[in-house]
């Protein structure tokens, strides 16, 4: 938990999906392919789970980017950071 919120972190893209699928957490943090992305990803009880990818700050094989977070409301502003 992070707050009131629940979360779950992976490494994997593919996993991120299938445990966001669950619906059992309120987002999912993923990574590996440094391609930064939010998406609601619908669920199996119905509703959407958050599942992340704040890409790479180095700018490894995808453009440099951040994800800032607020984790209350759960909104995030994927930056991409300048060159």
């Amino acid at each position: 938990m992070l707050g009131e919120k629940q979360v779950f972190a992976t490494h994997y893209p593919h996993y991120g999906r299938a445990i966001a699928w669950t619906g059992a957490h309120d987002l999912v943090c993923c990574g590996h392919d440094h391609i930064a992305s939010t998406l609601a990803q619908p669920n199996i009880k119905g509703g959407n789970t958050w599942l992340l990818n704040p890409g790479t700050v180095a700018g490894l094989g995808a453009p440099a980017a951040w994800l800032p977070a607020d984790f209350d409301s759960l909104t995030f502003d994927l930056r991409n950071l300048d060159a």
